[in-house]
């Protein structure tokens, strides 16, 4: 067995939340954690059905309210202890606990019990299809670590700045909005058969140019930020790869439907809908790198009806703001200015709006400062621009993301 080798940079654009696992449903979050930590199933790149990791099986009852889950044998946390149902339960609880976003996607989760040290029984209240899917969120933690730990926030602190996991790399270094480094752990339960690196750094670097500098002289392996022309430009140079590929992270303009303002009328928002050209977007700012969308889910997942998206007709949405008073009305959107194409995109909204007498005011921020406004009706904008990365493939995970939002997808890349 070849031991892992090397290091591997890859340098983002937005900070992490913080470490805590309980916050998957970030994506910037998600992506770090799938390193230290374990799930008791995975979806397999490119496949759309669970398969077993820390579980090795599973039946389901009759009723569907409850899932027997048989664990793996054998795994080891970055601590030398054994992993067992007891560590599944205790993670669980504490999820349920502390009000855990990735429970929402859970669904009607009731609780769960031990059957042995390594049989785990989860209930239901009602059944649910997508939950063995929305279990693939759920990382499990040590909870001889963290119950000691858990304080009066359910160990939200703690596991903020500290990892307890089985994962195949441990933590070795974190600098929140500067860098978090993990090593290859020796033990992990699947080995390391194969091409495997010894460390990977993300590096958190706003700028674009910064990230293709850091790309060309060789102090970053992978850099997903680079502008579009760019990576047109890289396309051309040896020794460079754009991967150009399907993937289910449409760009949103998400529509505050709970709001007494302006965005909590349907009809508003379907003049909101019909002044953003898509085309234009993704010929002039994309320039090819994504597909117009066909309605809020992927054409390739089950639920997927075609002819459902709103099309451009700027001239009729400026019919329908005269018809309505609705000239000199003043929505807010916010969005992330390290993403180019957001910001572009909320400009042409702007033009687009200022053009039939809709006052349109922006403001830039932060991911987690973004994703903090959102907690609470009141501090929430009328309108937020951000990429919706599916917790897994399925219509519940797209559509639930966004459940205090009306969505109207522009563009998928």
């Amino acid at each position: 067995m070849a031991a892992p080798s090397g290091v591997l940079v890859i340098v983002e654009n937005e900070t992490p939340e913080n470490l805590d696992p309980a916050n998957a449903t970030n994506s910037t979050v998600d992506q770090l954690v799938t390193g230290p930590y374990d799930t008791l199933v995975q979806f397999t790149a490119g496949e759309t059905s669970v398969t077993p990791r820390l579980a090795t099986d599973w039946s389901v009852s009759e009723d569907g309210l409850e899932y027997t889950l048989n664990l793996r044998e054998g795994v080891v946390f970055h601590d030398g202890s054994p992993l067992t149902a007891e560590d599944s339960k205790f993670t669980l609880d504490r999820l349920g606990a502390a009000s855990a976003a990735v429970l929402n996607d859970a669904g009607p989760i009731a609780g769960a019990e031990i059957v042995n040290d390594h049989t785990i029984r989860l209930m239901l209240s009602e059944p649910f299809g997508p939950f063995l899917s929305a279990l693939s969120r759920i990382y499990i933690v040590n909870k001889d670590l963290v119950e000691p730990n858990m304080g009066d926030d359910n160990g939200r602190q703690w596991l903020a700045v500290n990892e307890a996991g089985s994962g195949p790399y441990q933590i070795k270094s974190y600098k929140p909005t500067e860098a978090v480094s993990m090593i290859a752990f020796a033990d992990y339960w699947r080995g390391w058969n194969g091409n495997h690196v010894a460390e990977v750094v993300f590096q958190y670097v706003s700028e674009p140019s910064t990230q293709l500098a850091l790309l060309k002289n060789g102090e970053a392996h992978i850099a997903p930020d680079i502008t579009v022309e760019d990576k047109l430009a890289l396309m051309e140079h040896d020794g460079f790869v754009v991967d150009i590929g399907a993937a289910a992270t449409p760009l949103y303009f998400q529509f505050n439907t709970s709001s007494d303002g302006p965005t909590g009328n349907s009809e508003f928002r379907r003049m909101l809908a019909m002044s953003f050209d898509r085309q234009l977007h993704l010929d002039l700012v994309l320039q090819g790198f994504g597909t117009l969308p066909d309605g809020p889910l992927p054409s390739d997942w089950v639920g997927h009806k075609s002819g459902a998206e709103t099309g451009f007709d700027l001239e009729a949405a400026g019919q329908m703001v005269k018809d309505n008073g609705w000239e000199e009305t003043e929505l807010l959107v916010r969005y992330l200015p390290a993403i180019l194409e957001e910001k572009n995109a909320v400009e042409q909204l702007q033009s687009n709006l200022e053009s039939i007498g809709i006052v349109l005011n922006a403001e830039g921020m932060t991911w987690p400062a973004q994703a903090a406004t959102v907690q609470d009706l009141a501090t929430t904008s009328d309108i937020n621009m951000i990429y919706n990365f599916p917790s897994f493939p399925d219509a519940h995970a797209n559509l639930n993301i966004c459940a205090d939002f009306a969505s109207a997808p522009f563009t998928k890349i």
